[in-house]
Formats: structure tokens, sequence, C-alpha cells
């Protein structure tokens, strides 16, 4: 089954605000998949200073049918005397976008009533996540936001790329200007080129060739453990600060202690 992907690339966010932004991110992807009968597997979020990644694996294609029904007026008003259908039940079933033939009856505490049954067919999931997801980037809560250049919309700092593919193929919008696009953009200093992005795995692997690394644990690991390493050459421990380190981990995108 098909995977989301999504980056969101920028200038560097500040340190306390991208685990949030993180936080909100999976659990409004997930709540969007759920609201629009999309099967999809639980998001998966990683995040830098310069950029906010989400992935979800095992996405439907196609949005699940669902048939609705719907109740009108009471068959004595929707009928009359020879049971031929009233204005009201005309007007029932033309609203629903159904012949009056078309309608059924149901027993009700109100009495019994006529019913509309109305069939809607799943759209593709492409063109549900083109619609929401422009919005979704421009909903992520930050403390503080900023505007630049020409645009009308805000964010906490000016985005430089996005990356939206589901499957292999890049999704099809634009947020203020800024096209989706399979490409993403290695370490500032340490790799400042482009590379192509072909799914969640390729970019893993991609990340620790252009000196990302990505995952917020594994980044936060690696400093308490060189820090650790060069207090002990010097027969010094690391009185560990946890804010600090959580901190200092969502600073950097390839740490390196001195």
């Amino acid at each position: 089954m098909p995977e989301l992907f999504l980056e969101i690339g920028s200038e560097e966010i500040p340190s306390g605000y991208v685990q949030p932004a993180l936080e909100y991110m999976r659990e409004e992807l997930a709540s969007f998949f759920s609201r629009n009968r999309i099967k999809a597997e639980a998001p998966e979020i990683l995040g830098t200073p310069r950029r906010l990644v989400i992935s979800v694996k095992g996405v439907d294609a196609l949005q699940e049918d669902i048939v609705e029904l719907f109740h009108g007026p009471n068959v004595s008003v929707a009928y009359d005397d020879q049971g031929e259908p009233t204005k009201a039940a005309m007007g029932f079933a033309r609203g629903k976008g159904l012949d009056v033939s078309e309608l059924t009856r149901d027993n009700t505490p109100k009495g019994e009533v006529v019913c509309a049954r109305v069939e809607k067919k799943g759209r593709p999931t492409p063109d549900h996540l083109n619609e929401f997801l422009p919005q979704f980037i421009g909903n992520i809560p930050f403390p503080k936001k900023m505007r630049w250049g020409s645009r009308d919309t805000s964010f906490v700092r000016p985005i430089h790329w996005i990356v939206a593919l589901f499957g292999s193929k890049p999704l099809d919008f634009t947020y203020e200007e800024i096209p989706c696009s399979d490409t993403s953009r290695g370490h500032r200093f340490m790799s400042p080129v482009f590379f192509k992005v072909n799914g969640f795995s390729d970019y893993l692997k991609s990340c620790e060739k252009h000196f990302i690394m990505i995952d917020p644990l594994v980044r936060k690991k690696s400093i308490h453990d060189q820090v650790s390493s060069l207090a002990g050459e010097v027969n010094g421990i690391v009185v560990l600060d946890q804010e600090l380190l959580e901190e200092v981990n969502y600073l950097v995108e390839y740490p390196f202690a001195v």
C-alpha cells in the first residue's frame, strides 16, 4: 500500500517549537485520515531545526465508499390521498440528489417517514491530500509566527522547500507559491546540495549521506555519548541536565561535541 511522506524545509525553527509542532502534525494527520474514511497506519514523526518530517505507511489509495441514510418528512405529508408524491417529498428528494421514486420508508419514534439512501463514492486519496495539506501546513501551531516577502500567510520561519510524496510520486499542491516536489536539501554547511527523495526509507539513507541526523532520539543519544566520551578523556563526568539536552538536541542537525 502507498506511503505518504511530507517534509517541510525552513530556516532554523526555535528549539522549543519543534517537538510540539511534530506532535500536532502526528495527531492532526491521523485525525484527517479517520475523518475521511481513509485507512492508514499510525504516523511517524522526525525532525530537526530545519525540517519537520512525517511519514504514514499503509495508506489506502482510495477513500472508502459510504451509504448515508437521511430521514425526511412524514409519509402522510410526503404523499397525497392518491399516493402521489407531494412538493415536500419532491423537494426532499431533489435536495439529496435523488429522483422521488428512489425514496424509501422507515419507522421512527415520530411515525413512518420517507428516507433517502445516498451512496457516496470514495475519491482518490491524493485528491484529498492536495486539498488538505496546504491548510494543514498553515495551521501548525507555534507560539510566534512571521510573514515574509509578499506572502499573506505566516509560519514560524520562512519555508524554503516542501517534499510531499504519495507512493513514489510527488503530490500536486503549492503553499504560498512554494510547490511541493521530490527534492530535499542536505546539511546547510556540510552538504549544501539538493537530493531526490523516493519514500521514507530512501530519505533516511540520504540523510545519512548528507550529514542530517533526522531522528531526535538518535541525535540526543549522540550528543550525550560524545560529551560523556570527552569528559572521560579528562577523568570527568557529565552532570546530565535533561532540559539543556532537549534544547541542544533541536539546535543542531548533525551534533559534534567539542
